[in-house]
């Protein structure tokens, strides 16, 4: 698919490191990461080490598409309402690399959006899609989540994400996504806005 000057492909293992840097600078100023890691120093540091485990994860599970120019990514990984372990915590995961404080916040993050989460229906969810921000606002965003969700209309699939902030709230809204009832609300720190999309009919 072309979008202004952007096509959109399917990531493999050798983009791994690529991946993670792109994810490490696009979510610098995210408001939820400014949460999660408070000092932009230390975010900086800690940010590759945060996403190289999700990308290796999504890359290996799930799927993870990007441009040939690299400028943008965006991470799916599969829900499968049957299964009884879907795998561990990000506190449990990330107190070995990242150390008790950042486990912390990791922690609570998971602990109220898991609350939140669809688990009775399969799915597919949006964990992370991000454009460098030297390039933001030439509708590679929108080319990478076009992308999938005409995949997801063609087999029947819903999806779910959490937008974390309006703005994106919005551009998701345009896609057919709708938002919850509720927000996901850090203690002292930003909302997320879950939202569910039902699959479309593919135009014929």
């Amino acid at each position: 698919m072309q979008q202004d000057g952007s096509v959109v492909v399917r990531a493999t293992a050798t983009d791994s490191h690529t991946i993670t840097s792109i994810l490490s600078v696009g979510f610098m100023q995210d408001p939820m990461h400014r949460w999660l890691f408070p000092d932009e120093t230390e975010r900086a540091r800690l940010h590759p080490a945060f996403f190289a485990p999700l990308a290796a994860m999504a890359l290996k599970d799930g799927e993870v598409w990007t441009t040939e120019d690299r400028s943008g990514t965006a991470l799916w990984l599969p829900f499968d309402a049957a299964a009884a372990d879907h795998g561990p915590g990000f506190r449990e995961l990330f107190e070995p690399t990242l150390g008790t404080e950042y486990a912390a916040r990791l922690g609570e993050f998971d602990r109220q959006s898991a609350g939140f989460h669809p688990a009775n229906r399969d799915h597919w969810y949006l964990a992370f899609i991000v454009v460098c921000p030297a390039v933001r606002g030439r509708g590679i965003g929108t080319a990478l989540l076009r992308r999938r969700l005409e995949v997801l209309d063609r087999e029947g699939t819903p999806a779910y994400l959490e937008a974390t902030n309006l703005d994106s709230e919005r551009l998701y809204r345009r896609f057919g996504f709708t938002r919850g009832d509720r927000t996901i609300d850090m203690p002292d720190g930003p909302s997320l806005y879950p939202m569910w999309r039902e699959p479309r009919r593919p135009a014929t």
